[in-house]
């Protein structure tokens, strides 16, 4: 590990641990901190993730392997509160064809 200083990371969720791997990697000493019991907690069901976070992954590796168990994003649709319909949402689609 690298001498002369040692990294703290706060939180374990994805950036948390994008961060732990990079550090990883570049032989970097770290420590990182979670208050959850799990890195996995049962809150939510999805993460999506942007183009700059998808060349993140890759560029430390990660991201055929995240490919073979995700499914792209296209188009969402948006709904308020009162279930009235705002309008679907493809920024996915359109940074697609960029």
């Amino acid at each position: 590990m690298t001498a002369g200083f040692h990294v703290l990371i706060a939180g374990g969720g994805p950036v948390g641990l994008t961060a732990a791997l990079a550090l990883s990697r570049a032989n970097i000493s770290f420590t990182l901190l979670e208050k959850y019991r799990s890195i996995v907690p049962e809150a939510g069901s999805d993460l999506v993730l942007s183009p700059i976070g998808l060349r993140a992954l890759s560029q430390l590796g990660v991201y055929n392997e995240l490919s073979a168990v995700s499914t792209p994003l296209g188009v969402i649709q948006r709904i308020d509160h009162g279930g009235n319909n705002l309008g679907q949402f493809m920024v996915f689609e359109t940074l697609k064809e960029q």
